[in-house]
């Protein structure tokens, strides 16, 4: 089999789509889109306001006599705005919205757009009415009369300087006011402007400008010289209705549903699409702070992630399944695929594409590896036929064989420094050196001092002069001034194999291999995977970006390691990325800052996000209930002492994957340690007088070092008769009577102590008493139904029964046993029970061998498990199954399931009281009950022997 040559003519390409999402439950008739300071996104919709925070909505209610929402803004001090298409205004704090009613009186027509300005002045745009700002608690208008260009106004942005900049139906006025005092400029076509009806402007910098017209697209305005700088391309796609800087590019949405992202130094278009129905009739765009881009539509609420998107060309070349990319020095790259070898050019707003190499489908003319070396030669690995050059210079390739000097004919990976060049393939490593007439002499290189070392997947050379090799079956190995070392922390059987290698802006070393990614800090070698948050420790490619960060590429998705934080960010099916499928050597960053990623399904570009954006979800608290019912005033930290049930409901805004989020709590002075939970609300009953501090955090999945601690500290004011000034004043009052009785105070306290005591036992006596004839109740009743349904087994029963009472008279009087005792005694009551129920009652008992030393009253899990029998339906189809659990040695905690019965068993409500009552004598540590989400759970304390 060979490799032919084979040049046909240039294709133009198109990059789409971008993967967007309908965000589900969104209502219909959204118009206007705001993020507010604490990153909650507001919508505002021709039926009303609505907050939303990647789980739910939540509606605000205005009143009835109000149209509906076409504008949003949030002041500086966190008030939000909305502006309504009849003209009304409002003000919305903590979910209440109230009707703005200046003297002056509002507008009559819709309101377009609102903003303050650098000096704190409230501006407000019309459909008709121009311009109105409120300054110093007085509300003004700003029309034509006063140098406005028209009083129709489209947008309002805040541009360099203290101007605001306006968009109306005859150009674009800038506008600077104080007080009563007005200054309005104004751009339009007798300035040059192609189009007087400008609908919106976006500033890149304080230097430059876009605006976008009716119906010429969109132009520059150079601020300093005031040129403008019109697109070179046909405007096609409709009126503009948006525009905005996202991804570095200009996007622009227009009312046609169109998509156009344009360069943004000429204007040219890179790439447009529609969102798939073509129906959406799009209102607003926006970006979030964590760089998704928001649409807002009559057909609802959509999302889209503008940093992945797949390269697609109308005749579908690179939708093959891609085994290699290179992206190139010259703004263009590479791409391996369908057993064929395309060069992509750049053309204009596109590409062009020309097939370089072409050969007979099968393994052995497959290319599997691509490499750009310092002169700008582009190298293709195959496997089977040897290894490829094509010169920056143009011209055929040249091709190289085992003859030329290649350990073998198939090339997994290539690497160099300066004029070196190392080639991996399946024998082992080849070395070639430029020669001064341009050619290259191959050789072997010498990996005899490591035997073994013969597969290599990927080829390192680093910015110290070193070359990494990633073996199969040999670890990590590397070449140092001309010696070839082994990092011997990679020998372990599940970290020989290396796939993939990259180094870090700290100059760190990173590989991927089946079991985990590798991370070697000098010395010190460190494995990732998904205890650290990683998807999967299963990696196909890995790479460096522009921003330092590391990327990791697999089958679901891209996990993005940040070299500033250190945290972990996933882009996975929720952004569009899912079976991907991808090979070793096809993710490559480019020159331009992006990142090539080969796949079986095509070509994706992705873009690193800047630093100004969020990498981890964003915590708030949202309200607090108290007893359930009133909610707790803003700012609100002092409770009183019947206000002691609070309920705190948070939630973590995290928009590219809510139902990835982790959440923590803990409330210091009463939570031993971090609590998990999936739930967005905790409750505490009956906290007692004092202070607290709730400590909240939310995380992506395993990255709890990094999440930031939400606190909230609070106090529980005590009851007045608990307080030191009435303490104080009994003392006073008393004093008096005190003194006069202290002759017989020595007396009064040693017959209060020996009354205690006895008290003490009285109800220890009488706790224990109750024991009994509950258990023999119930124990009766079971022997007679046994007797009725398997009279086979009643004389066992009855013995077992025995054995139980026998030990259970031994126990009674005892304060503790020991654990291990106790679960002696519940293995007779557990017979008893499963002679009845048989597999439809199971006990799982999960405890540590240190914990059955430990105390516990005699009795206890048996009245547990009597409990759950008594009150759960238990059949073979529904089994109840109850579990003993103690995680940390201070609580055992029996759990079942809540399956009621229909018709609910006589109780004589004695068990659990009698419980928590013998505790309470016993040992300062509560019983805790816990019924949610469909189960049932008592914990009681395990006490050490001596406290008693």
């Amino acid at each position: 089999m060979h490799i032919a040559l084979l040049w046909i003519c240039p294709l133009w390409l198109w990059a789409q789509p971008y993967h967007v999402h309908t965000v589900p439950g969104a209502p219909p008739q959204a118009q206007v889109l705001l993020q507010d300071r604490q990153g909650m996104i507001w919508i505002g919709t021709g039926a009303g306001l609505l907050t939303h925070d990647g789980v739910s909505f939540r509606a605000i209610p205005s009143p009835s006599h109000v149209g509906g929402i076409t504008a949003l803004h949030e002041a500086p001090d966190g008030t939000c705005w909305a502006g309504y298409n009849d003209g009304h205004l409002a003000t919305v704090t903590m979910d209440t919205l109230r009707m703005f009613e200046p003297e002056e009186g509002t507008p009559a027509v819709a309101i377009t757009g609102m903003l303050t300005d650098r000096r704190g002045v409230f501006w407000v745009a019309t459909y008709g009415e121009g311009i109105y700002y409120l300054d110093g608690g007085r509300f003004y208008n700003l029309n034509t009369d006063d140098g406005l260009a028209d009083n129709v106004v489209y947008s309002l942005r805040q541009g360099p300087g203290q101007a605001v900049w306006a968009c109306t139906d005859q150009g674009v006025s800038i506008c600077e006011v104080s007080r009563a005092q007005k200054h309005v400029t104004t751009i339009s076509m007798a300035r040059g402007l192609p189009d007087n009806i400008v609908r919106d402007v976006w500033f890149s910098g304080d230097s430059v400008a876009w605006l976008g017209l009716y119906d010429y697209g969109v132009c520059q305005y150079r601020i300093a010289d005031s040129q403008l700088i019109t697109s070179p391309d046909v405007w096609t796609w409709g009126p503009v209705r948006r525009i905005q800087s996202v991804a570095g590019e200009v996007w622009v949405m227009t009312d046609h549903d169109e998509l156009v992202i344009l360069a943004p130094d000429d204007l040219r278009v890179r790439r447009h699409f529609r969102l798939a129905g073509s129906a959406a009739r799009l209102r607003d765009m926006m970006q979030d702070d964590e760089g998704n881009l928001w649409l807002a539509g009559q057909a609802g609420l959509f999302r889209l992630y503008p940093y992945v998107y797949w390269l697609e060309d109308p005749a579908g070349i690179t939708r093959q399944n891609i085994r290699a990319v290179q992206p190139d020095s010259a703004g263009g790259g590479w791409i391996a695929a369908g057993g064929s070898l395309y060069q992509l050019s750049p053309l204009g707003a596109g590409w062009s594409i020309t097939r370089r190499l072409t050969g007979v489908s099968g393994a052995e003319s497959e290319i599997i590896s691509l490499y750009e070396d310092p002169t700008g030669d582009v190298w293709a690995g195959t496997y089977g036929v040897g290894l490829y050059r094509f010169a920056a210079a143009g011209g055929p390739p040249r091709r190289y064989t085992t003859s030329d000097g290649l350990m073998a004919d198939n090339t997994l990976a290539m690497g160099g420094h300066g004029d070196e060049r190392w080639m991996a393939t399946s024998a082992g490593v080849t070395y070639g050196r430029l020669q001064g007439d341009g050619s290259y002499r191959f050789t072997n290189a010498a990996t005899s001092s490591l035997p073994g070392i013969t597969y290599v997947y990927d080829i390192l050379a680093d910015r110290q002069g070193r070359v990494w090799f990633g073996t199969d079956g040999k670890g990590l190995a590397y070449r140092d001034q001309g010696d070839l070392r082994q990092v011997a922390a990679t020998q372990a059987a599940e970290l020989k194999v290396i796939y993939g290698l990259a180094e870090d802006t700290q100059g760190h070393i990173w590989a991927t291999t089946a079991h985990g990614v590798l991370k070697l800090a000098g010395d010190s070698l460190a494995v990732l995977g998904p205890a650290q948050g990683l998807t999967t420790p299963d990696m196909q490619g890995i790479a460096r970006d522009v921003a330092g960060n590391i990327l990791l590429l697999h089958a679901n998705g891209l996990d993005i390691v940040s070299s500033r934080e250190g945290n972990v960010t996933r882009l996975g099916a929720y952004v569009g990325l899912s079976d991907l499928t991808p090979d070793l050597n096809t993710l490559q960053p480019d020159g331009q800052g992006r990142v090539w990623i080969g796949t079986e399904r095509g070509l994706l570009i992705y873009t690193p996000l800047p630093d100004t954006y969020r990498r981890r979800p964003r915590l708030l608290l949202d309200r607090i209930l108290i007893n359930l019912q009133e909610q707790a005033a803003a700012g609100q930290r002092v409770f009183r002492w019947h206000e002691n049930y609070l309920t705190f409901q948070f939630k973590a805004l995290w928009y590219q994957e809510p139902a990835a989020v982790q959440y923590q709590y803990q409330l210091v002075g009463y939570d031993l340690d971090w609590v998990n939970t999936l739930d967005r609300a905790v409750t505490y009953a009956q906290l007692k007088p004092g202070t607290y501090t709730l400590r909240l955090r939310a995380s992506l999945p395993e990255q709890w070092a990094r999440a930031e601690i939400v606190t909230y500290a609070f106090e529980i004011r005590p009851p007045f008769w608990q307080t030191p000034w009435f303490v104080l004043g009994i003392i006073l009052v008393f004093g008096t009577a005190l003194y006069f009785f202290i002759s017989t105070r020595e007396k009064r306290l040693r017959r209060a102590a020996q009354l205690e005591q006895e008290n003490i036992r009285f109800e220890l006596e009488t706790l224990r008493n109750q024991v009994n004839p509950h258990f023999l109740f119930n124990a009766f009743n079971t022997l007679v139904s046994l007797i009725e349904d398997n009279p086979r087994h009643a004389v066992n029963y009855v013995n077992r029964l025995s054995d139980f009472f026998r030990n259970m008279l031994e126990y009674r009087g005892r304060d503790l046993i020991t654990l291990r005792r106790e679960l002696d005694l519940l293995d007779d009551y557990r017979y008893l029970l499963q002679e009845r129920y048989g597999d439809a009652l199971r006990l799982e008992i999960d405890l540590k061998p240190e914990t059955l030393d430990l105390g516990i009253p005699p009795l206890t899990l048996q009245m547990l498990i009597e409990n759950a029998v008594k009150h759960n339906v238990i059949t073979h189809a529904l089994p109840l199954v109850i579990t003993l659990t103690a995680g940390d040695n201070t609580y055992l905690e029996v759990r079942n399931p809540i399956r009621k019965k229909r018709t609910p068993t006589t109780s004589t409500r004695l068990g659990l009281a009698n419980i928590r009552q013998r505790y309470h004598l016993l040992s300062q540590l509560p019983v805790v009950i816990h019924e949610d989400d469909g189960v049932f759970a008592v914990s009681v304390p395990l006490l050490p022997l001596s406290d008693v």
